[in-house]
Parts: structure tokens; C-alpha cells; sequence
């Protein structure tokens, strides 16, 4: 199949490093919810979407006028306004959380009758959100879990924010559009929450330099269209999945600087 393996080791792991690259001839405020969210939004969360304090909305729009974009299919079947609120409500969380007057840069957030569309890091198609870049910006505290109502990104890059901490929340896995996530260069601990599995239409997966820490999520060998998977630089432990042999579009793995142990799996 032309695809040719590296791998920084001979079959046994012996420390902290493994490095897989595989090359193909062909290539070039809502209140936080308990750590035990799904990671998919359930009929109480709808619920909450009708009691959305219009203060918090601040008359941020997304900034289309676009009928057609009702039809859009989204967790709340066709009610793209319910779900754009909450997206908003999300969004303001998210700059409390992170100190966002502090940040760097942060252009139109939270200005007066500003259209999300325009603030700093945004991008919005047909009237949704796209995507969040703000990388090396100054991001300071957590994500929380309503970060999760972000639910139409499909790049979200918040690498190289040092004093981004705290647990990645499971509500990640909601994010079930996102194609690229880069969270490398932050401060996350605790473990990779088992719902990343949902994001089966994520090509980059960019973690590197954190403190995660347990096994490496089975639940990752389900994610069949990621080309570039990086985690090294954290604390994770024990052996590599053999569910990791079904990533069968990898062009890039590094697992270096790790604490993983044992034997490489023949299914890579």
C-alpha cells in the first residue's frame, strides 16, 4: 500500500519515549454541569435553552439573515435560534472563565450590539459558528462545561495558553462537527474524558505539552479520519491500545514523552 512505519523503539517501550509517523507515497453564565456530562446535550438541557436570560444575550448575533438557515439539523431538531443562544450564552461563559479582559487580544468580545461574526478569533459560515482561534492570547482558567453548546465548530485552536487549566470537559464531545482540535501548550491535567469518541469527523488531534495523565481512550481507535494524532509531552500511562490500529487514514503519531510501557502493538 506504499505507507512505510517509524517507530522509536524496538517492539518493547522502554521509557518515556514512543514516536509513530506513518508516511504514505500518496500524501503531500449556564452553570457548569457535574463531570459526569455525557457529552451530548439530553431533553433537560432543551429545556434549559428557554430560559436563557435575555441580560446574557447582550444582542449578540451571529449576523445572518438567512431564512434557510432554520433548516440547518442541529441537537435541537430545526430551532437554530434555540441553539444559537446557547452558543452565545456559551461564548460569554467562556470569556468570564478566561479572563477575557486580560486576554491579548480581544477585539469586539462583549462590545455593545457587536455581532459574534466580528469578534476577535471567530468564524461564522451562513450564520454558524466555524470556528475558535485564539492561540497565544493570554487565556487564563478553565473550560467549562457549557462549552459544549459550541456545537457547530469545526476548528477550535486554544494552543500555547499556559495558564489554561483544569480537566478538559467531557462536554468536548459535543463538538461533534470539529475537524481540528488543538489544545497543545496549555495546562490541562486529569484524563482525556472517554466522550472525544464521538468526534468521528476529527482529522487533527493536537494535545501536546499538557499534563493529561491515565490510559490513552480505547475510544479513540473509532476516530477513522484522523491523520495527524499528537500527544506526546503528557503523563500518560500503561500500554497503547491495540484499537489504535484501526486509525487507518494516520499520516502522523506521536506518542513521545509519555510514561507508556509495554509491547507496541502489532495491529500498528
Amino acid at each position: 500500500s506504499n505507507v512505510s512505519y517509524m517507530i522509536a523503539s524496538q517492539h518493547q517501550i522502554h521509557s518515556n519515549i514512543l514516536r509513530v509517523n506513518k508516511i504514505s507515497s500518496k500524501s503531500p453564565p449556564i452553570s457548569a454541569r457535574s463531570d459526569s456530562y455525557t457529552g451530548r446535550m439530553d431533553v433537560n438541557d432543551k429545556d434549559r435553552a428557554n430560559t436563557i436570560n435575555e441580560r446574557d444575550m447582550a444582542a449578540n448575533s451571529f449576523g445572518s439573515n438567512n431564512s434557510s438557515d432554520n433548516k440547518q439539523t442541529n441537537f435541537f431538531g430545526n430551532d437554530t435560534i434555540r441553539l444559537r443562544k446557547l452558543a452565545n450564552s456559551a461564548l460569554q461563559e467562556f470569556y468570564g472563565s478566561t479572563k477575557g479582559e486580560d486576554w491579548l487580544c480581544s477585539h469586539w468580545w462583549m462590545a455593545p450590539g457587536s455581532e459574534v461574526k466580528l469578534w476577535h478569533g471567530i468564524s461564522v459560515v451562513k450564520g454558524n459558528l466555524t470556528g475558535l482561534r485564539l492561540p497565544r492570547n493570554n487565556l487564563n482558567g478553565t473550560l467549562q462545561a457549557s462549552f459544549g453548546y459550541l456545537s457547530t465548530l469545526n476548528h477550535l485552536d486554544l494552543s500555547y495558553n499556559q495558564n489554561l487549566v483544569g480537566n478538559i470537559p467531557s462536554s468536548i464531545g459535543s463538538l461533534v462537527q470539529l475537524k481540528v482540535l488543538n489544545l497543545s501548550g496549555c495546562d490541562f491535567s486529569g484524563k482525556l474524558p472517554q466522550t472525544i469518541e464521538n468526534l468521528t469527523k476529527l482529522k487533527e488531534l493536537r494535545l501536546t505539552g499538557n499534563r493529561l495523565n491515565g490510559t490513552l481512550p480505547k475510544g479513540l481507535g473509532k476516530l477513522s479520519l484522523l491523520t495527524e494524532l499528537h500527544l506526546n509531552s503528557n503523563d500518560f500511562e500503561e500500554n497503547i491500545p491495540p484499537s489504535f490500529g484501526k486509525l487507518s487514514s494516520l499520516k502522523a503519531m506521536d506518542l513521545s514523552y509519555n510514561r507508556l510501557e509495554g509491547i507496541v502493538p502489532e495491529q500498528l
